[in-house]
């Protein structure tokens, strides 16, 4: 179920100019609020998007089979929710942590949320999209570009994956 107050929330922070602060702030969003949400949940699916946005950018000769099954599980996921692909893509991001949101210690300390607290992008695993300051622009730009359609209700970025 997609509240219509986070689907706000949601294109505001995917539509400010795509940085480690943006990216920072999209990180703390989804831990706050994918956790204990419905297996449809906005932010739940925001997560799976994202990574599948994230990895589809990943040059291929740099995506193992492990990643290339967990962007594969998230598009499912993110296509289909369900709590069978859920546990699928996490079993998948366990497999290539830390790409993924799967088993693992995934908080940001640039987050400012100390250790695994909520917020921090480990409660969730939001913080497997944080590869470090120097990408940040451009894996938030890839997220943009793989979650604004599909929020906005326009064309779903994932439809050919």
């Amino acid at each position: 179920m997609i509240d219509d107050v986070q689907k706000l929330a949601a294109i505001d922070l995917c539509s400010a100019p795509p940085s480690g602060e943006t990216l920072l702030r999209l990180i703390t969003w989804l831990d706050l609020y994918s956790q204990g949400g419905a297996v449809d949940s906005l932010p739940r699916l925001m997560l799976a998007r994202a990574v599948a946005a994230e990895g589809l950018t990943l040059p291929e000769g740099l995506t193992q089979e492990n990643i290339r099954r967990t962007i594969h599980a998230a598009v499912r996921f993110a296509r289909t929710p369900s709590e069978e692909n859920s546990a699928q893509l996490f079993e998948a991001a366990t497999a290539s942590y830390p790409f993924g949101p799967g088993e693992g210690c995934y908080a940001v300390a640039e987050t400012g949320y100390p250790g695994c607290e909520p917020g921090s992008g480990c409660r969730s695993g939001a913080g497997c999209l944080w590869m470090g300051e120097q990408e940040a622009g451009v894996i938030m730009a890839a997220i943009s570009r793989g979650l604004l359609p599909w929020l906005k209700g326009k064309e779903d970025p994932l439809a050919g994956s």
